[in-house]
């Protein structure tokens, strides 16, 4: 419910504003990618309304959301981490 609320709040205001329209939003969620935790994420997407997401280092993270999005304007894209990021 605070997600939705949240962004409907920013689709309120892209709407009046051509700089807010013309921008993007950053969603850095927690790393609970399993179970429930996925489904949150899962959802997280549809709600916001995101047609770029982003996975660093996890095949398995990659995959699945790729076939759960497969039907939707979402594209996900699988980035190694940076050399030395533990």
């Amino acid at each position: 419910k605070q997600v939705e609320t949240l962004f409907a709040q920013i689709d309120a205001v892209s709407q009046s504003d051509a700089e807010a329209q013309s921008s993007g939003v950053i969603i850095n969620t927690p790393g609970w990618v399993t179970g429930k935790g996925f489904n949150i994420l899962r959802e997280t997407i549809r709600t916001t309304k995101s047609n770029i997401v982003i996975v660093l280092d996890n095949e398995r993270l990659y995959s699945d959301l790729n076939k759960e999005l497969k039907n939707e304007n979402v594209d996900v894209v699988k980035l190694p981490k940076s050399g030395g990021v533990v």
